[in-house]
């Protein structure tokens, strides 16, 4: 069974039928021009263990992997390029094929929670029970 993907833009969401390479350049232009925040392509299972990919403004283009015990790794990567990106967002969606990450920082520690918070949160989460 071949992947579906949904596209959302904040503003719209646009299921598997619907989305083409001409819809995902003018969801890009619109994320260039301002229109819209970000652009996240989403793919209803796994590819290669990246759950989504996503644009946000004048090119961040973000990465999420998940493995098995369901930590999650997430990536960023900069660039000016909009062809680079729109070949990426391509490329995932048509090929399912994951970016050449070696460009790319590593950000998951901004998600998570800092050990003191968790620690904050098990114990306020105990005085409930």
């Amino acid at each position: 069974m071949s992947i579906q993907f949904q596209l959302d833009t904040g503003d719209r969401i646009y299921r598997n039928e619907d989305i083409t390479a001409k819809l995902i350049k003018d969801c890009l232009d619109k994320v260039d021009k301002n229109e819209v925040e970000f652009l996240v392509l989403k793919p209803n299972r796994a590819i290669k263990d990246s759950l989504f990919i996503q644009i946000i403004s004048h090119f961040v283009v973000e990465i999420r992997f998940e493995n098995r015990e369901k930590d999650f790794i997430h990536y960023s990567y900069i660039t000016d390029n909009q062809e680079e990106v729109l070949n990426i967002l391509i490329d995932y969606w048509k090929v399912n094929k994951i970016p050449d990450m070696k460009n790319w920082k590593d950000i998951s520690d901004s998600f998570k929670l800092n050990f003191l918070s968790r620690l904050f949160n098990k114990l306020k989460g105990f005085n409930n029970d």
